[in-house]
């Protein structure tokens, strides 16, 4: 890719277990328009393949191999401090960047003095499709909710390889029946399903449940768009529902829908993705100065990581983009979002949503946040909220043994091992003496893009 061993631009993507994705990633790497860069990928420590594959196939790439998992920091910390570039792109390993990604992201960076961090426009990784169920609802014994049709979540079009539901609206809570994870509709709900392409027909199954309560026989509309393109008699059983969606009815109704537009960040430490879940409409696509960006996609100055440091070690993953874009702003930098980069996002494909490490993580990163960053009030009201949740999870499960439960106790013992750390960071008194994470780790071999 033309890049020298003083390339302008370090890209750097951390990677475990993710060889399904390899391919595509660094095939769109070498597809920019922007020449002036070598590509650093830090494997932690899979089993996949995923370095044998990297060794045979791009041999141009610099690989890093850890030891052990050194988690979305340590692996990122890795590259940055092998990184040779003026500026480091932190790509995650489940994207697929445009060809202008980098070319947009270097080009806001150096337009105007103070920036030490652009953004993308993330987007999730396929099209949309709007579907929208109809039905009358019933309420059975016990169950205050008006419910529709369960909507298992296995639902979706055939063939694509994306998993992604948006429960967009008109849905309750998830949960399981049977075998069959999914939510109720109410009496009009809409959810968007990716699809793999737009410019061809797709087969849409939907697998829907009636409920045992439910009357006889009902009537179900499946609408796209604007158009109706099913009607089906629901009973008390399962329903499958198939039906081969032309591709101009596709192309009219189907959107992208935005993963993160950076990030925002409140004084209390309210912070997420700006965007998230929205249908990309346009009403992203002004460039500016903002509090926070995403880890996911971002260019950042060698010179400001040297300065304030890399991602906090202690966090391994969740919440340290947002961290470090703390402490970058504190330290007088700019932060800008530059919409031109556009980046697609197989979200959440290194990581279960809402699993017991999920919460773990996001919880305890989000305190030790507020305690080195924020006014001390809000950390300690976001830790009596944790500690009043762990109490209403005692008093449901009567058990320590439940999982939710040992995740609230862990996260309450990891807090009271690494808060007082996070304390002597904010007044200055430790800091990590090195942006890498050299124990544990190799460097396989070098080489180019």
């Amino acid at each position: 890719m033309g890049a020298t061993a003083s390339s302008n631009v370090s890209v750097v993507t951390v990677n475990f277990n993710g060889r399904r994705h390899l391919e595509g990633l660094l095939g769109a790497l070498q597809a920019q328009t922007y020449r002036d860069f070598e590509v650093l990928l830090v494997d932690n420590a899979s089993t996949d393949g995923s370095a044998e594959l990297v060794e045979r196939r791009f041999p141009a790439v610099r690989l890093l191999r850890s030891e052990h998992n050194l988690g979305f920091t340590g692996g990122n910390n890795l590259g940055i401090a092998e990184a040779r570039g003026e500026w480091v792109a932190l790509l995650n390993n489940d994207t697929l960047p445009e060809p202008d990604w980098l070319l947009r992201l270097v080009e806001a960076a150096t337009a105007s003095p103070g920036v030490a961090g652009v953004g993308s426009k993330i987007l999730f990784a396929r099209p949309f499709v709007p579907v929208e169920l109809a039905v009358s609802t019933m309420s059975p014994a016990g169950d205050s909710r008006h419910l529709g049709v369960f909507v298992a979540e296995r639902s979706g079009f055939e063939g694509c390889d994306y998993g992604k539901r948006i429960f967009a609206s008109g849905f309750h809570g998830g949960e399981r029946i049977g075998e069959h994870q999914g939510r109720w509709t109410t009496r009009q709900s809409v959810v968007y399903l990716p699809v793999e392409s737009l410019d061809r027909p797709a087969e849409l199954v939907l697998r829907l449940w009636g409920g045992q309560e439910a009357p006889s026989v009902r009537r179900l509309t499946v609408s796209i768009g604007e158009a109706e393109v099913a009607a089906h008699e629901v009973g008390q059983g399962w329903l499958e529902v198939g039906l081969t969606v032309p591709a101009a009815l596709l192309g009219a109704a189907g959107f992208d829908v935005v993963n993160n537009a950076a990030s925002f960040l409140e004084p209390d430490g309210r912070a997420g993705d700006r965007g998230i879940f929205e249908p990309d409409r346009g009403q992203y696509d002004t460039a500016e100065d903002v509090a926070a960006l995403c880890g996911c996609s971002m260019l950042l100055s060698k010179a400001a990581l040297d300065a304030v440091g890399g991602f906090d070690p202690d966090y391994f993953m969740y919440f340290e983009d947002t961290e470090l874009s703390w402490r970058l702003r504190d330290a007088g930098y700019r932060l800008r979002y530059e919409p031109a980069s556009v980046v697609r996002h197989f979200h959440a494909s290194a990581s279960v949503e809402w699993s017991p490490l999920f919460n773990f993580l996001v919880s305890r990163n989000r305190i030790l946040m507020l305690v080195r960053h924020a006014r001390l009030r809000y950390a300690f009201r976001a830790w009596v909220e944790e500690v009043g949740r762990l109490l209403m999870l005692l008093r449901a499960h009567r058990s320590p043994r439940h999982v939710e439960v040992r995740t609230r106790m862990r996260l309450q013992a990891s807090l009271a091992l690494t808060a007082p750390k996070a304390v002597l960071k904010r007044i200055g008194w430790w800091r990590d003496t090195s942006t890498g994470s050299p124990a544990g780790r190799r460097v396989a071999r070098g080489g180019l893009v």
